[in-house]
């Protein structure tokens, strides 16, 4: 009995060991009969990688796109010839046939140029033959070929923008930047774009990303849902995007949602570096001397309503796997808002007042005169830092620091005329003596918002 269990267990063992040298057999001539193609896809005008670009083999439904580094790959491809073929919105197409040696790792780049419209050909019949038709030609900057491919490949609907799509922003505030866009209102104070609202709903309701992961922001005058943009800086932005239905691994928003893609350091395939420096002055406060206003909370303090500033960007691929970025703004900016309020009434409270006014006749009850002097200074930089440990490890580490200085001035001046006025007229109301009142107010506000954000992202 038990001679004969030792046999079955011996047959048992022996079979399990048979099948897996079979299957490991099996394995290594599949993985030996297959090869693995690899590369990097660029934008030959702008020198820059191309994420999202769709590489496919002909013949078959093998597709993979390029991720941020502009890096495909296809792992067990069959030893052999394929036929390689690039696609990229706005780019000229490409097609490349390679021979793949089994257990090996093939690397082929492919750059890719603008789509140019060259002078149509005429026939000899003498009727031209139009070339063909293209919707959207993409600038050699890559701003807008970047924005239409990444919607033509979009999971859901959304817009893209690129930063360098519409110039110059004023402070690099976002919502300047997104304010014209159809769906987008946007919320202001006195100069500046505060809050994004998407789809007729409040700004509580919008979520803002940056790289798909959610940030908030400090408000200067008290803790809010809303995300403000007051510390916020598109200098380290490369693309915005906006999605108004979001996919199962967004946030919940309820209106949709705005995320900021950080600068990559592969966006060019050299060291770039991008430097501007200006002046920012208003025009009805044009003057070179120093004036009052705008001194760290004093409103008597006189101060230059203006300063130098600049705004670089540096981009630096040091190899293939490795890159670091670095961007820094300084912009200062100096306004003053002027209001003026005329009250009108009907209300006489003296009995004795044997005047009436109506609706078709009412008095001037008061009249309040605002100035709202603003100055601001906003300072951001930005670093990010990307390796490539492996073909599909990648690791990244960034940071954006941006800080807002905001010097506010209230000044007010208010005349009323009390509610027992002896005459008045279309241009002037007389008030009696004793009943009005005439009131200065002035209120000095200085206000400072950081806000920093550090990120550490690992893919596999």
């Amino acid at each position: 009995m038990t001679s004969t269990r030792s046999l079955r267990s011996a047959a048992l063992a022996a079979a399990a060991l048979a099948f897996l040298a079979t299957a490991s057999v099996s394995a290594l001539a599949q993985s030996a009969g297959t090869a693995t193609l690899t590369g990097r896809v660029q934008n030959s005008a702008a020198g820059s990688s191309l994420e999202n670009a769709r590489v496919t083999i002909a013949g078959s439904n093998r597709e993979a796109f390029t991720d941020a580094f502009g890096d495909y790959r296809f792992p067990a491809l069959p030893a052999g010839e394929v036929t390689v073929q690039v696609f990229y919105t706005g780019l000229a197409p490409q097609t490349a046939t390679l021979k793949l040696t089994a257990g090996e790792t093939a690397h082929r780049d492919f750059a890719l140029a603008p789509v140019t419209a060259g002078k149509p050909p005429q026939s000899a019949d003498g009727v031209l033959k139009l070339d063909q038709f293209v919707v959207d030609s993409a600038r050699d900057t890559n701003a807008a070929s970047i924005a239409i491919n990444e919607q033509r490949f979009a999971a859901s609907i959304k817009t893209v923008l690129s930063t360098d799509a519409l110039g110059d922003v004023i402070q690099n505030n976002l919502g300047e930047f997104l304010k014209f866009l159809p769906g987008v209102d946007v919320g202001t104070d006195q100069m500046n774009s505060v809050q994004i609202g998407l789809r007729g709903l409040p700004s509580t309701y919008t979520n803002i990303a940056l790289d798909g992961d959610d940030v908030n922001s400090a408000g200067s005058a008290g803790p809010t849902r809303n995300t403000l943009l007051q510390a916020f800086s598109l200098s380290n932005a490369s693309r915005v995007e906006i999605y108004k239905v979001p996919t199962p691994d967004m946030p919940a928003t309820l209106a949709g949602g705005i995320n900021m893609i950080s600068r990559t350091a592969f966006e060019a395939s050299r060291p770039e570096f991008r430097f501007k420096a200006y002046v920012n002055q208003n025009s009805h406060e044009f003057n070179f001397r120093r004036m009052s206003g705008a001194g760290d909370g004093d409103d008597q303090k006189q101060t230059y309503h203006y300063q130098p500033d600049f705004d670089f960007s540096y981009t630096v691929p040091v190899s293939k796997t490795f890159g670091f970025s670095v961007n820094a703004v300084k912009n200062d900016q100096f306004g003053s808002a002027r209001r003026i309020n005329r009250n009108f009434s009907t209300a006489i409270t003296a009995a004795t007042n044997p005047l009436r006014s109506t609706i078709d006749n009412p008095y001037l009850a008061s009249l309040v005169y605002n100035v709202f002097p603003v100055y601001e200074h906003r300072y951001a930089i930005g670093t990010r830092v990307d390796w490539k440990a492996s073909p599909v490890d990648t690791l990244s580490f960034s940071y954006s620091g941006n800080w807002l200085v905001q010097d506010y001035e209230q000044h007010n001046f208010t005349i009323n005329a009390g509610t027992n006025p002896v005459s008045w007229g279309d241009n002037f109301t007389h008030g009696r003596p004793g009943s009005g009142s005439a009131t200065v107010a002035n209120t000095a506000r200085y206000v400072r918002v950081r806000n920093n954000i550090l990120r550490v992202n690992y893919l596999c």
